[in-house]
């Protein structure tokens, strides 16, 4: 069973996140964390519901076995439990504001998540993913490989693969923040 904790942001632009988004909880160096809004798309702060809170309408429905539980800081209902079979968050994007292209679009994706174990016969552990059948596909996820014990993050332009192996090798039942940050003055993901 996966759990997406507190927030799920994505971003346009340059920006690098450097804080977490728990207004209420104070972040390295005494300052509070705040979610930034220049480029902000969406922001979940999956609080017992899949509501966006960044004003733009991307609201998440609700599908399968999704469970609400505690965050990383003990909020009640701060984080939903997906229970890795027939539970997810799906996303209507009918203006296509969450279809970047990695050729001409930077972005920035980043989550809490918690993984109640770490399957090493599974090759894709599902924590986002963003599929396309447009005519100029497009697609990034951040997913666990059981097959290497790494979280990856992917994007792909239809001509294009960048895959990204964490160095970290997570454990079960504590929390990371992953960040997937897409230049297109770089090239990487």
């Amino acid at each position: 069973m996966r759990t997406l904790g507190g927030m799920l942001w994505v971003l346009v632009g340059s920006m690098i996140l450097l804080s977490c988004n728990n207004k209420s909880n104070p972040v390295q160096g005494g300052t509070s964390a705040s979610i930034p809004t220049t480029g902000l798309l969406t922001y979940f702060p999956l609080n017992g519901n899949a509501h966006d809170s960044s004003g733009n309408g991307h609201n998440g429905e609700v599908e399968g076995g999704v469970t609400w539980g505690p965050d990383w800081f003990g909020n009640a209902d701060g984080a939903c439990r997906l229970n890795g079979q027939n539970a997810w968050i799906s996303i209507t994007d009918s203006s296509h504001d969450l279809n970047f292209n990695v050729k001409t679009q930077s972005y920035t994706i980043c989550c809490w998540v918690d993984l109640d174990s770490l399957p090493s016969n599974r090759d894709m552990e599902i924590i986002i993913d963003r599929g396309t059948e447009q005519i100029e596909p497009t697609s990034y996820d951040i997913f666990y490989r059981g097959t290497t014990g790494r979280f990856v993050a992917d994007s792909w332009d239809d001509s294009n693969n960048i895959i990204v192996p964490s160095v970290t090798q997570p454990v079960a039942h504590k929390w990371y923040f992953l960040t997937m940050v897409a230049d297109t003055h770089k090239e990487q993901t």
